[in-house]
């Protein structure tokens, strides 16, 4: 390498040398990672459960408070006869009723069409002990399906329907009674080839029976005896629990 070759080369060394170490004491920190997640170091808690409107609400009405009791429509007769037989005979006060074979508005010989068949089954309405049953077998008797009618839902102006309390769940039937035409026939909305029953959630009993309590989370599931004390829509849906204006009266 010649002595002219070398003149150029050491400055330019030396500037390439300034501008390493000139970036080495001023180019800027690394980021810092992001900080770990906090689901990753703890496990993770649901919110609390909000408050009950019926002790958070500020309200001048001591009956919606808990622990205040439903007594019935019969505690209520003593003083508001008049009142409450003008709405036991409206539709809207036969909302629900426990089954029993003796009801004045089904039938249940073979002119009401007992039994009918629909798809490949037959059904039957069933009246022993009390009760009555709905039975369901295929036209070869391969399959039967029966269960209790135990609670009745509908005035019976145009129809009725009928739901089965199995051990705290609470299914509708296929089968449904139509009043106009006095007979039996499959209830609304049912394909016998797809469905034999459907399941009753709360929003469907709110709008039939005057009180229930829903298992939270569940679809069709209720606690203790599902319908408590009367099953029909009486005073206390609109007035709330009656025990305290009893007593004070």
């Amino acid at each position: 390498m010649s002595a002219r070759t070398l003149r150029w080369l050491l400055p330019v060394g030396l500037v390439a040398a300034i501008a390493v170490s000139w970036f080495a004491f001023t180019r800027p920190d690394p980021p810092s990672p992001p900080p770990t997640p906090i689901a990753e170091t703890e496990p993770a808690r649901p919110d609390p459960p909000p408050p009950d409107p019926r002790v958070a609400f500020n309200t001048p009405f001591r009956n919606v408070r808990p622990g205040v009791k439903y007594v019935g429509d019969t505690a209520c007769v003593g003083c508001h006869a008049d009142v409450a037989k003008l709405y036991r005979d409206h539709p809207m006060g036969r909302s629900a009723e426990f089954t029993k074979p003796t009801s004045p508005v089904e039938k249940y010989d073979a002119t009401a069409k007992n039994p009918f068949h629909a798809g490949a089954f037959d059904f039957h309405i069933e009246t022993a002990n009390n009760r009555v049953t709905h039975r369901i077998t295929d036209a070869n008797s391969r399959l039967e399906y029966a269960v209790p009618a135990d609670l009745t839902i509908g005035s019976g102006t145009h129809g009725r329907s009928y739901l089965t309390n199995c051990d705290g769940a609470m299914w509708q039937s296929s089968i449904g009674w139509y009043t106009r035409d006095a007979r039996w026939d499959l209830s609304p909305g049912f394909d016998p080839a797809r469905m034999l029953r459907r399941p009753v959630t709360a929003y469907c009993l709110f709008c039939h029976v005057n009180q229930s309590e829903p298992v939270p989370h569940a679809v069709n599931r209720f606690t203790g005896n599902v319908i408590a004390g009367q099953a029909h829509i009486g005073c206390e849906r609109c007035h709330g629990p009656g025990e305290l204006h009893v007593a004070e009266r």
